[in-house]
C-alpha cells in the first residue's frame, strides 16, 4: 500500500507540473532566444552563407572560442528525471578551469535511503522501479499533452485540395479578401474570406477581432473545417504588425502572382 501511495503522490505532482508548463506557456513572450552579441554568439545560417565578415567570426568562435569574465556560475535546466546543472568556474580564458555536470540520474537516487528505511530488502527494487516508472509516465503525460495543443498551418490551396487533418483543429492563414467582412447582428459573429490568391476558404468566427484585423491585411485564424467548407474559427490571432503576413501565406501569394503573370504574358495562337 504504501508504494503505491507513493506513486499516487507522483502522478500528481506530475498533473501539477503540466498545469505550471501551460501557465508559463501562456505567459511566455515573443521575441529573439539568442543574444546577438557577436562577441560571443555565432551568426545565423544567412549571414553564414551571404558575408565573409560572418564566416571570419564563425571560424574565430568555433576553432578559439570566447573569453568569459573570470568568475564562477551555476546553471541548470529542468530535465524529464529532473535538474540538469552545469557548474564553470573561469579564469578568463577560453577554456573553463574547472566544469561539473550535476546530473538528474545520481540525485534521484540519493533519495533511496530515505525511501527504503523501514521497509524490507525486497522492497528496494520496487521503490527503484517506482520512480522510473513515475518518470516514464511522467514523459508520456508530457508528450500527450505536447500532441494534442500541437496545430499545423494550412493555405487556402491546401484546405481546397483537402490536405488538411479531418476531425482535428489546424490554422489557416492568408489575405483577408477585400470586401468579404459582414458582421450578424449579435455584433460578434462575423464572416469573412481567406485567399492566398489562387484559392479562397470562407471563415465563420465568433468573437471580438484583433485591432489590427483589416481586409487586405494577414491573418492566421484556428479552429476546424465545416461539412460545408466553411472554416469554423474558435480563435483569430493576434499580430504584432498591421503589414505581418505569415511566412508560409507570404510564400503562396508570391507563388500565385508569379502564376498569375505568367499566365497573363503567354501568347495563346488560335489555329484557324
Amino acid at each position: 500500500g504504501d508504494t503505491y501511495d507513493r506513486y499516487l503522490v507522483r502522478i500528481e505532482e506530475m498533473r501539477q507540473s503540466l498545469k505550471i508548463i501551460r501557465q508559463a506557456i501562456d505567459i511566455l513572450p515573443g521575441g529573439p532566444v539568442m543574444t546577438d552579441d557577436i562577441r560571443v554568439a555565432l551568426p545565423g545560417k544567412e549571414a553564414l552563407m551571404t558575408s565573409i565578415e560572418a564566416m571570419q567570426r564563425h571560424f574565430i568562435l568555433v576553432i578559439h572560442g570566447f573569453r568569459p569574465p573570470p568568475g564562477e556560475y551555476y546553471s541548470a535546466v529542468e530535465g524529464p528525471k529532473g535538474e540538469l546543472g552545469w557548474y564553470i568556474v573561469s579564469h578568463g580564458d577560453p577554456n573553463p578551469y574547472k566544469i561539473h555536470c550535476r546530473a538528474a540520474s545520481y540525485v534521484n537516487l540519493q533519495s533511496l535511503p530515505v525511501m527504503a528505511e523501514g521497509d524490507m530488502i525486497a522492497d528496494t527494487v520496487a521503490i527503484i522501479g517506482l520512480g522510473l516508472i513515475a518518470l516514464g509516465v511522467a514523459s508520456m503525460l508530457v508528450l500527450n499533452a505536447f500532441q494534442s495543443n500541437l496545430v499545423f498551418f494550412f493555405t487556402p490551396t491546401q484546405v481546397a485540395n483537402a490536405e488538411v487533418p479531418k476531425g482535428r483543429g489546424f490554422r489557416i492563414g492568408g489575405m483577408v479578401e477585400n470586401g468579404s467582412l459582414t458582421r450578424e447582428g449579435d455584433g460578434l459573429t462575423v464572416h469573412f474570406v481567406v485567399t492566398d490568391l489562387a484559392k479562397r476558404v470562407p471563415v465563420t468566427f465568433k468573437g471580438i477581432l484583433p485591432d489590427l484585423f483589416k481586409e487586405g491585411k494577414g491573418v492566421v485564424a484556428q479552429g476546424q473545417l465545416g461539412p460545408d467548407g466553411t472554416f469554423l474559427a474558435s480563435e483569430v490571432l493576434a499580430k504584432h504588425d498591421e503589414n505581418y503576413m505569415p511566412p508560409e501565406a507570404a510564400d503562396a501569394l508570391a507563388k500565385a502572382k508569379t502564376a498569375g503573370a505568367q499566365s497573363s504574358s503567354t501568347l495563346v495562337v488560335n489555329p484557324r
